[in-house]
């Protein structure tokens, strides 16, 4: 899969730009503060929906804007298609493939596979094993659509049994059938 096109409308720094990408390799060069990173984590979103710097997708409209788009036209053997996500300042971020919106974002994941490590990164070195195991579940979440699937699920159970923990502690009782719903999966 090749990234032919990439179009950012007021998406961070960038108000309106267009980018052709060679099939083989591509460089990114200018001062401190032109938008190189910015491109980067423009290409990110096209794969997970977010923004690999941790902003909230509503930090990443340009100043005094109402929205962004990043679309970009994605080439493989057999076809292309058109990627196109638009974050409004006032309702939710769609993401649409050849002008189709996405039912859930998890079907998204893994059109587009990416790993990004930057500078920022450093803590997963130097962190606890679990900055490395969120980094490895959404490297594996791309290939692998049940593991995903498997690890949401995974994620709503420990809030929900997190949420009845709290609870008990604050109410001051403990009952062992609940907590076992959440406990066996």
């Amino acid at each position: 899969m090749i990234i032919k096109k990439l179009s950012l409308y007021n998406f961070k720094n960038h108000t309106e730009k267009r980018f052709e990408f060679s099939p083989q390799i591509n460089c990114f060069v200018g001062n401190n503060g032109a938008g190189k990173t910015n491109i980067l984590d423009a290409l990110h979103y096209l794969s997970v929906g977010k923004s690999f710097l941790g902003n909230t997708d509503l930090n990443n409209i340009k100043n005094e804007e109402d929205f962004f788009t990043i679309e970009a036209e994605i080439g493989n053997e057999d076809s292309e298609d058109i990627i196109k996500i638009l974050q409004p300042k006032e309702s939710k971020k769609i993401i649409k493939k050849n002008d189709k919106s996405y039912d859930r974002m998890a079907d998204h994941i893994g059109y587009l596979p990416s790993v990004m490590i930057s500078p920022y990164d450093s803590n997963l070195i130097s962190d606890a094993g679990e900055s490395r195991r969120k980094f490895l579940d959404s490297m594996i979440s791309q290939t692998d659509s049940e593991y995903l699937f498997n690890l949401i699920q995974y994620q709503k159970t420990i809030q929900q049994r997190n949420a009845l923990l709290k609870y008990f502690a604050k109410n001051r009782t403990w009952d062992r059938d609940s907590l076992e719903i959440y406990d066996e999966p």
